[in-house]
């Protein structure tokens, strides 16, 4: 199972319902709009994505498989950009 967490000199901030990443050791900001900002806080509480894909699928208009796609591609862009850290047990 992975967990998934902000690295260390990454800065997480909320903005009403966005959230801005700055990672300050390179000057990388990033910004997730509402949606993402949902998916980022329940991967950094522990949920796995099959599970948010659940939780959110009532909430949004949105087919199941573009839904676990959309929160697949968000991670990897995180990821890829050092914002995010996934771990694997």
């Amino acid at each position: 199972m992975d967990s998934y967490r902000v690295p260390h000199g990454v800065l997480v901030q909320e903005v009403l319902s966005e959230t801005v990443l700055l990672d300050t050791e390179r000057g990388l900001f990033f910004e997730l709009n509402s949606m993402g900002t949902e998916i980022f806080r329940m991967l950094t509480n522990g949920d796995k994505p099959q599970d948010i894909v659940q939780q959110l699928l009532p909430t949004y208009e949105v087919d199941e498989i573009e839904l676990g796609h959309d929160i697949n591609t968000l991670i990897t862009e995180l990821q890829d950009k050092g914002l995010l850290l996934v771990e694997t047990c």
